[in-house]
């Protein structure tokens, strides 16, 4: 009865300390893996001499937070290309620094993706606090590079904080408008923030354009919009990007 419990015991401890613990596995490991559970693969490029690849193993990839992600829904992997070590990629074999060219890493830390059968998806350069890197992971859990760029996802998330922590600014209701309407084709939320726009007294051509094209086609809504942004001399939708661009500058400017 004492040697069941010691076992258990011991399962629960090593269960939790593995939980608590990335399982960083070489990439041979990390492909066979990901194909059999559909894991995305996600590649640290780092060097022994990078102060920042060090800060984020201690800071980053230490967070509990970031492991329990990590560890549910990716594999990752570790590769130094400036130390030996060969990979099959794109039906032939490479070099770890052949890779590293091959994916376009040009400084260090680098973090890649890769799909389940081991394809590239996106790579982002540099440090990234726990916070951050919050923001990478759930661009590709949500697989929003199928849609948007990761420069583009992140300035929406941005956004998305300033506005509510800045509730009372319509601006940032249009900018997130643009976005679920351009990028991710999410009508509704399009429309809603919009709206949200309007409602805090934000009256403009382009608002106006953007309640229009956010709206089902041929609608009464619809035609009720753009007959006011044609009013006030709104002629194509270049006018529209345009005011997002301007005020994602303003935005930033101040911040």
């Amino acid at each position: 009865m004492f040697k069941n419990i010691f076992f258990f015991m011991t399962l629960i401890l090593f269960t939790s300390v593995s939980a608590n613990e990335l399982k960083w596995l070489s990439l041979e490991e990390a492909v066979k893996m990901a194909e059999r559970d559909n894991k995305t693969i996600l590649i640290d490029f780092y060097t022994d001499w990078c102060g920042w690849g060090k800060k984020m193993d201690k800071e980053t990839y230490s967070d509990k937070g970031i492991i329990k992600i990590l560890n549910a829904n990716f594999v990752v992997v570790k590769i130094n290309p400036e130390k030996q070590g060969t990979v099959k990629f794109k039906s032939g074999e490479m070099s770890y620094r052949e890779l590293a060219n091959e994916v376009g890493v040009r400084g260090y830390p680098a973090t890649v993706f890769f799909t389940p059968d081991f394809k590239f998806i996106e790579l982002v350069s540099g440090y990234f606090d726990p916070e951050n890197m919050k923001t990478v992971l759930n661009f590709m859990e949500e697989k929003k590079y199928n849609s948007i760029s990761f420069q583009d996802y992140r300035l929406f998330t941005e956004v998305k904080k300033l506005s509510t922590a800045q509730k009372d600014n319509p601006k940032y209701d249009f900018i997130l408008g643009y976005f679920h309407l351009t990028f991710f084709n999410e009508y509704e939320k399009a429309h809603a923030r919009f709206q949200e726009a309007l409602n805090k007294d934000l009256k403009s051509k382009e608002l106006y354009a953007a309640l229009s094209l956010s709206t089902p086609n041929n609608s009464e809504s619809t035609n009720k919009w753009l007959e006011q942004a044609k009013k006030l001399g709104y002629k194509d939708k270049s006018e529209i990007d345009d005011l997002v661009v301007t005020y994602v500058r303003e935005i930033f400017a101040k911040n």
